[in-house]
């Protein structure tokens, strides 16, 4: 009996004791069969594909039909579920003919580390939906291999041209000596690696700490029972980038042979480059919780154990929470009422400084999810859609540090606060100074709680969120008029309500605004009818 066949669903790869097929067994890092039990090494197993004269491979396609999303094995049984948009349907197949690997790194993590290492992650997210931790939802977990390309890059430099400046000094004068220097040297890159699948979002792939170090020689027995994407970008999509890479390796072995000058420079001639790509293949157990048209995708590193996860919040866990932290907050201003006799001015200050606060949270989510959407994270789909550079929003805004909105509000407050207590002639006329109907305080409160209001402000495309946010600058340029102006208690009461009332709403859509953030829409790749 031959060992390998093809088949309708592409290479078998039979066990030489009893014919059965064979599947690549993470745990040993061998080939197993499931009949018999006997393991061999993949040195032991014919690769068919390796003399190939056009590079290619033989591979069984699985096709989502409601997505597009394709993946390819080389043996496996029949698809249920699609790791892309979750969907339960069972996955289109054709026989074809796929770029054949170079290297590839094989998964080391076993399913069952995958499911512990995911429940550990989910423990941690407390908000997190119930389902999340569901067996059924862990079961979808399907082992991915994902395509990189890998670089290498030699230049051996000669004669290149570098300058440096050498300052020193006497009694009297101060030196600057300009030297030109020929310089001669290489640069070595290898194993520089680049994720080569667009649907695969480069932030997702730095974070999982893709290495090269554990590559091998690819063999196709190593996908019986996996699946793997197809590259979708050219190889040199990133060349300039290993040019850049190059200058600055070639810049640093400059400044260490040239040591004790200044300003030292040294032009890399990046035509003495020379770049080549291979395609390698990483490893990845991937997750898509599908909940309505929007994918939450968890992906963990198979060599490693890295784990990308960003977990929606429940709507009702969402709503206690808010509870919760409602009941903590006006059980603060009830004792700072009973402590230090809050008036009115001061608490319709107060109250602004929690819209303030919840503006800038707000803005900070707008602008990531902004550019989230607009995939300015994602330097392979950038340089992969060059045209679409010219979308990059102008104006980025909401996206102050964490300490400037508290530099805004407190410093005013602080600088007012000495000068109150230098100025005050005993404890009580300094705390009369803070709290009185007259005193200032209220009124730099709501001067720096505005200005950290507009400055939270951010780009939305969602006409509700626009309507509240200028609504509650309203009421806080209200409150402020009637800090300064009216001296009734009423007023300031009711401007208190109105602008918490429209911060509590805010804050609600900001769950919603959370969820779509870690998110992506239902993946559409556009593959269907595309010939082999």
């Amino acid at each position: 009996m031959d060992e390998v066949t093809r088949t309708a669903e592409g290479l078998r790869f039979g066990c030489p004791a009893c014919g059965s097929g064979l599947q690549y067994d993470i745990a040993s890092a061998r080939m197993k069969c499931g009949s018999c039990g006997q393991s061999y090494d993949l040195s032991e197993i014919e690769d068919p594909s390796v003399n190939a004269s056009d590079g290619k491979m033989d591979a069984a396609e699985y096709r989502c039909p409601q997505c597009g999303a394709a993946v390819h094995t080389t043996q496996t049984s029949a698809a249920s579920f699609c790791s892309y948009c979750g969907a339960d349907v069972i996955l289109t197949q054709r026989y074809t003919r796929v770029n054949r690997p170079k290297a590839i790194v094989p998964f080391r993590i076993t399913r069952e580390q995958c499911e512990e290492i995911y429940r550990k992650r989910v423990a941690q997210a407390k908000y997190a939906p119930a389902d999340f931790s569901a067996q059924p939802t862990i079961d979808h977990f399907r082992p991915v291999y994902v395509p990189f390309w890998r670089y290498r890059g030699d230049a051996d430099v000669q004669g290149a041209v570098g300058s440096a400046v050498h300052h020193h000094h006497d009694s009297r004068y101060d030196y600057s000596d300009e030297y030109s220097f020929t310089l001669s040297g290489g640069v070595h890159m290898t194993d520089v690696v680049y994720d080569a699948a667009l649907s695969f979002e480069d932030e997702t792939a730095l974070k999982l700490r893709f290495s090269a170090k554990r590559a091998q020689p690819f063999h196709a027995a190593c996908l019986c029972g996996f699946y793997a994407e197809t590259p979708d970008t050219p190889s040199m999509l990133f060349g300039d980038g290993m040019r850049e890479l190059a200058g600055k390796k070639w810049q640093e072995t400059f400044r260490k042979q040239i040591s004790g000058y200044d300003g030292a420079k040294a032009r890399f001639p990046e035509d003495q480059l020379e770049v080549s790509a291979d395609l390698m293949l990483m490893p990845v157990w991937l997750l898509a919780h599908r909940s309505g048209d929007r994918v939450v995708y968890t992906a963990i590193n198979g060599d490693s154990g890295e784990i990308v996860c960003d977990t929606p919040v429940s709507n009702s866990r969402f709503a206690r929470l808010a509870l919760t932290l409602s009941c903590i907050a006006a059980a603060v201003l009830l004792a700072l009422q009973l402590v230090l006799v809050l008036r009115p001015r001061l608490l319709a200050a107060l109250c602004g400084v929690i819209a303030a606060c919840a503006q800038w949270i707000i803005g900070r989510l707008s602008r990531d999810m902004r550019i989230r959407s607009q995939r300015q994270n994602d330097l392979s789909w950038m340089r992969a859609h060059p045209d679409q550079e010219k979308q990059k929003v102008k104006k980025i805004t909401g996206g102050m540090q964490w300490y400037i909105p508290a530099l805004i509000i407190c410093l005013p407050v602080l600088a007012g606060t000495v000068f109150a207590a230098v100025e005050a002639y005993n404890a009580n006329s300094f705390w009369a100074s803070m709290l009185s109907d007259h005193a200032w305080l209220p009124v730099v409160l709501q001067l720096c709680a505005i200005a950290v209001f507009l400055a939270g402000f951010s780009q939305r495309q969602d006409t509700l969120d626009d309507i509240l946010f200028y609504a509650r600058l309203a009421a806080m340029l209200a409150a402020l008029g009637v800090i300064v102006a009216v001296a009734a208690d009423l007023p300031l009461y009711l401007c208190c309500i109105g602008l918490m009332v429209l911060t509590a709403i805010s804050l609600a859509r900001l769950n919603r605004a959370h969820n779509v953030f870690v998110s992506r829409p239902v993946p559409f790749f556009g593959k269907e009818g595309e010939e082999a």
